[in-house]
């Protein structure tokens, strides 16, 4: 199989503002690894001390980036990886996304995540795809793991964290588009029910305390049956305006890299009849009429 069928490699997205990146030059020598059980036992204070790192080692002909996360709060220390990896490995050096979470968050992903056997028995796989690696600092002391696991192994490790970081907008955001760049989607396609449902955009102004525009998009459920979410407005602009912000972007259906919003849902679902609303807010740097083409994706799966 080529490199380009391996993956799709849409370049670098911006870094969540609200976490920092910390880089700094390291001279400590190589360490050993701790059990993946020793991190599972941290204490909720030495837990606000854990940092993750993914990083793609598969086929690429251009730099995956790759996501970073830390307790709430934190900054991410990349340098604190470094005395972990293995020399002969090649981890690049693009900035990877990054997102904060909840200690609750981190605990439900340790859980998630020991139960990949190939992730908790660490080692390096004969066909190297992903490198899932945690470092900490109970008590004042740095520890790290690493797994490099394979294709088949990351599946279930990218699955473990849409679980564990289901209720994170920014976590899944940065998963599921690390996931749509090496291939590694969620089971299953969203089903395209624009026939069956009426968009309309309204209220487009300026918000002058952003300097951006927004608009209501209402989406009614036209169909005879009820519409099970997750429900996602695919939008596309016409000219300069684009979406300022999005829940992710289209991978699995065509176009692709279509960005979209999740609709809120009553019960998780859209009932006959029933409308709902989302508030889209837009860059429009020209002042350009908004005209926009929408797409209803609905159900569980890739978008």
């Amino acid at each position: 199989m080529s490199a380009t069928t391996l993956f799709k490699n849409r370049g670098s997205a911006a870094i969540a503002p609200f976490i920092t990146i910390v880089c700094m030059a390291v001279l400590t020598s190589a360490q050993s690894f701790s059990p993946f059980a020793v991190f599972q036992k941290l204490t909720t204070s030495e837990l606000a001390t854990l940092q993750g790192k993914i990083t793609f080692l598969g086929p690429q002909e251009k730099p995956v980036q790759g996501v970073a996360f830390a307790a709430a709060g934190s900054s991410i220390y990349l340098a604190k990886f470094q005395p972990f990896q293995r020399p002969d490995i090649p981890y690049g050096t693009i900035a990877p996304k990054t997102f904060a979470a909840t200690i609750t968050e981190l605990q439900s992903m340790l859980t998630e995540v020991g139960r990949v056997p190939a992730v908790v028995s660490g080692g390096v796989a004969a066909v190297p795809y992903v490198s899932f690696a945690l470092v900490a600092s109970p008590g004042g002391t740095g520890i790290g793991f690493e797994a490099i696991v394979n294709r088949e192994d990351s599946i279930l490790l990218f699955n473990a964290l849409r679980k564990a970081f289901a209720t994170n907008h920014d976590a899944i955001k940065a998963i599921d588009s690390m996931g749509c760049n090496i291939s590694l989607l969620r089971p299953g396609v969203a089903k395209d029910v624009s026939s069956d449902v009426t968009v309309t955009l309204s209220g487009v102004r300026l918000n002058r305390q952003t300097g951006r525009y927004v608009a209501t998009a209402n989406v009614t459920n036209n169909s005879g049956s009820v519409l099970s979410g997750p429900i996602s407005l695919v939008v596309t602009f016409a000219g300069g305006v684009t979406l300022f912000t999005s829940d992710g972007s289209t991978c699995a259906v065509t176009p692709e890299g279509q960005p979209f919003v999740n609709l809120p849902l009553s019960g998780g679902a859209l009932p006959s009849a029933a409308s709902t609303q989302v508030v889209l807010d837009l860059n429009n740097p020209n002042v350009e009429p908004v005209h926009v083409s929408t797409r209803v994706l609905a159900g569980a799966g890739s978008r």
